[in-house]
């Protein structure tokens, strides 16, 4: 009786192992593919809240004045008599309550910015897009990237043309969002589906 018993449990322990294995490995497989689903997702939803942000703020921007983007004296970025870089809370209301950047180009460089330096607390006017985003965006393109690197932090980035009534480009319109606020939502989500 004991070997029978003892070849009976064998058989269930056997035929457990052969229905259990392929059900962890399948649900492992399953967890991993509705996570990085989940990931891109997210990821793609953060890029398009920073392109609605870049096209509302040119948008804005476009109908402030008929005339066109240029630069005056003092290298300030101008929209016909309207003068952008001056005035900060124009730039500043894109941002309110939110943790993310806006910034528009004239050309490659900084003319108006929410981004303001790490260390001093200043607003970065005046520095470069990379050649790489620049070339892209000047030729018409947008670009967006999920970790880019600006005022020495990664970022999920937006980039579109600024361009002036007739059409002819004249610089960028970049939003973004430091991408450590948005992987950690991420990952929270992620979590939460393997639960």
């Amino acid at each position: 009786m004991n070997k029978k018993s003892s070849l009976f449990t064998s058989i269930i322990l056997q035929l457990l192992a052969m229905a259990l294995i392929p059900l962890v490995v399948l649900g492992i497989v399953c967890i991993v593919a509705a996570g990085s689903s989940l990931r891109d997702g997210l990821q793609e939803e953060a890029l398009a809240q920073m392109k609605a942000t870049c096209v509302a703020a040119k948008a804005a921007y476009d109908n402030i004045n008929d005339g066109d983007y240029f630069l005056n004296e003092n290298q300030e970025l101008m929209k016909g008599d309207y003068n952008i870089t001056q005035n900060e809370k124009g730039i500043d209301a894109f941002t309110e309550g939110l943790n993310s950047d806006i910034t528009l180009f004239y050309g490659d460089v900084r003319r108006a910015t929410s981004l303001k330096d790490i260390s001093t607390g200043s607003r970065i006017v005046g520095t470069q897009a990379s050649a790489e985003v620049a070339g892209a965006v000047l030729k018409g393109e947008e670009y967006s990237a999920t970790n880019l690197v600006v005022n020495k932090q990664n970022y999920y980035a937006y980039y579109i043309p600024l361009k002036n009534p007739d059409g002819t480009i004249v610089g960028m319109v970049f939003a973004g969002e430091p991408s450590a606020s948005v992987d950690e939502y991420i990952f929270a989500k992620v979590l939460l589906v393997i639960g």
